[in-house]
């Protein structure tokens, strides 16, 4: 696993307090020893020795008489465990269909007993039961399987491709209410949840030793430029990620043109074509894999790229397909009108399309 979940070292009880930290500095902006003991129900005198001990090691700034502040280790650390704990809590929910206050409290008990190992099984399940379309009588024979394979066991398997492990990424599915494409897809200030992490192993294990896990709301705060770290929050903190971790988590987005953090056109339901508003939602080129095939919506495009463009047949009701891609996914080749194009991705984001399945 990452570097970043060392202070999983912690004890149980001061990864507590870490977490008790963070809410109240999300709630009230500052933290004090009196809230934090009725948090967490101890005395103040307790919640005093245990700021002295995360001081000493770096997690907080703590004097006297003074508001509790989270160092920069400290948040780490705490968005950490805190991650932890809301995707065990939507698991327990979603997945075994637990309801209640008992079901925080089951989540905070797995989240300070299971490993990194055991933690990233849950999050493997949690996709497969939440993703794969073959949920039948032999669901946990199949999860078995693609289980060995997730982890580089055995090698894959056809009926794996649709789950967590596929040849295509992201996932493209039914639902009309979001659009599922890729972390390094996202354009600044964009919002949305993460729905799949995969399928390189390490990557995916470097990923969720940052805390970033399916079901952790997160908005774009800066781009890669020049293969720089791209740069998204949670819940008010920022986390770097390589570009090429970027490509392998993937992301449900709010599918309206009218959100003003996607800055997109509004594009509603009776300006699109009937026979393809029942079955087909409108995303943008650039999201597509090799092999997908897709019609031609709107291009975004102004001046003389659209023109461009245009000119190399990307017109209102085209169809095409994407052929290859380069070894970092830019430039893509398309092939359309019965000849092949190259496009960087930056162009393919210009224009939206309707995939064909």
């Amino acid at each position: 696993m990452s570097d970043d979940s060392d202070y999983i070292n912690l004890s149980e009880s001061l990864q507590d307090y870490l977490k008790i930290i963070l809410d109240l500095i999300s709630e009230k902006h500052v933290a004090r020893i009196k809230e934090i003991a009725q948090r967490k129900s101890v005395s103040m005198p307790s919640v005093t020795e245990a700021m002295q001990r995360l001081s000493q090691e770096g997690y907080v700034k703590y004097s006297v008489r003074e508001f509790i502040e989270l160092t920069e280790k400290g948040k780490k650390a705490a968005n950490y465990f805190a991650n932890r704990n809301i995707f065990l809590n939507k698991f327990l929910r979603d997945i075994l269909n637990l309801h209640g206050e008992s079901v925080n409290k089951e989540a905070c008990a797995l989240e300070h007993h299971l490993n990194d190992q055991t933690l990233e099984k849950f999050i493997l399940l949690y996709q497969f039961l939440a993703s794969c379309p073959k949920r039948d009588a032999h669901l946990i024979d199949n999860f078995k399987k693609c289980l060995k394979a997730a982890e580089g066991l055995v090698p894959d398997d056809p009926v794996c491709q649709s789950c967590f492990i596929k040849e295509t990424f992201p996932h493209y599915h039914k639902d009309r209410k979001t659009i599922h494409t890729l972390l390094s897809e996202m354009r600044p200030g964009q919002k949305g949840r993460i729905i799949m992490l995969g399928p390189d192993i390490q990557a995916r294990r470097d990923i969720i030793g940052k805390g970033l896990l399916p079901g952790i709301e997160i908005t774009m705060e800066r781009i890669s430029d020049n293969d720089s770290p791209v740069l998204v929050s949670s819940a008010g903190y920022s986390f770097e990620i390589e570009p090429s971790q970027a490509r392998l988590i993937e992301i449900a987005i709010e599918n309206s043109f009218e959100n003003e953090t996607v800055k997109s056109e509004k594009v509603s339901s009776e300006n699109m074509s009937r026979s393809h508003a029942s079955t087909n939602h409108v995303v943008p080129l650039s999201i597509l894999s090799s092999g997908q095939k897709f019609r031609i919506f709107k291009v975004r495009a102004v001046s003389e790229i659209r023109r461009r463009l245009v000119d190399m047949g990307f017109v209102k009701g085209e169809e095409g397909s994407v052929i290859r891609e380069a070894l970092l996914r830019d430039p893509i080749e398309i092939e359309i009108k019965g000849t092949m194009v190259s496009l960087r991705r930056s162009e393919a984001r210009l224009i939206y399309i309707e995939i064909i399945e």
